[in-house]
């Protein structure tokens, strides 16, 4: 890339705009893989009403066509960035880069300080602020019991294993058409690591060798309006027998390289799961 800086039309958003600002809005709830079940008009009503607290949203545009967003509020300590957007197709452009630059020289070139949230899982979200500058500040933790009482468990495994031609990941497709990894409830008296061997070799007929260094957790609304809650591990497949599916619950499996599952996975945060596991890997060389 050259080092020309990205040609961005930054605007203050005007009311008649919350439509644009939920979809963005509802966008960022599914890249970050928040437990947000609001819908697009629900976002429109809680982003209207930011603004009549005192916060700003800005819209940020590129050859004409939205690029992203932010929302954010002045407060006596700074400036608190309450949600930052940035289109998936737009990234890696150096966009949010130049956004927050014209920002800081701009429309905060008075504020003391700037901040904001980031989920800890969000792993490309925390890289792109400490790229700016930014540091940790402090750790937010959360346990909602609510969610603990009515909720499901399960645990799984990103499987993988090495071949000369390189890394090659394991998913399967359940009966509803679904592609994602091997996972399921935990019995009583298991741990999580003992569930996802289980439910691996079940699945699919392979024993899996897990990691220490890997374990991320998903959540999401189940149709009954019950909350699930996954573990994944990361786990090599010895192979010491070949891949079978379990014709009750697994509808196919397929070995894959990265690029490939990554395309073929349903869910955004299955896939943000697939992505961490890539990079544990090849940073480990595993």
């Amino acid at each position: 890339m050259s080092g020309e800086r990205p040609s961005v039309d930054i605007r203050e958003a005007g009311r008649g705009e919350m439509k644009l600002l939920a979809a963005m809005n509802a966008r960022l709830i599914r890249a970050e893989g928040a437990d947000n079940p609001m819908s697009e008009p629900e976002l429109a009503e809680r982003l209207a009403g930011y603004l009549d607290a005192g916060h700003t949203a800005l819209i940020f545009s590129v050859d004409g066509k939205p690029a992203g967003y932010a929302l954010y509020r002045i407060e006596a300590s700074g400036v608190f960035l309450h949600h930052f957007f940035i289109e998936q197709r737009q990234r890696r452009r150096g966009i949010g880069t130049e956004v927050m630059r014209r920002l800081f020289e701009s429309r905060w070139q008075s504020a003391p300080m700037v901040t904001l949230d980031v989920r800890a899982t969000n792993e490309a979200g925390v890289a792109f602020w400490r790229n700016l500058g930014f540091g940790r500040h402090s750790i937010r933790m959360r346990l909602d019991r609510r969610d603990l009482a009515l909720s499901d468990r399960a645990c799984g495994a990103v499987v993988y294993r090495r071949r000369l031609g390189g890394i090659r990941y394991l998913l399967i497709r359940q009966h509803d058409g679904h592609w994602g990894f091997p996972k399921g409830h935990m019995d009583d008296g298991e741990s999580e690591r003992e569930t996802a061997v289980r439910e691996v070799r079940e699945e699919t007929n392979l024993t899996v060798i897990l990691r220490e260094d890997f374990r991320e957790t998903i959540t999401y609304l189940l149709p009954s309006g019950r909350r699930k809650w996954v573990t994944y591990f990361l786990g090599r497949a010895r192979m010491l027998n070949p891949a079978k599916r379990q014709d009750a619950e697994i509808a196919e499996l397929v070995w894959l390289p990265y690029d490939e599952a990554r395309k073929r996975v349903s869910f955004e945060n299955t896939r943000a799961v697939l992505d961490r596991a890539e990079r544990r890997i090849r940073g480990a060389g595993a």
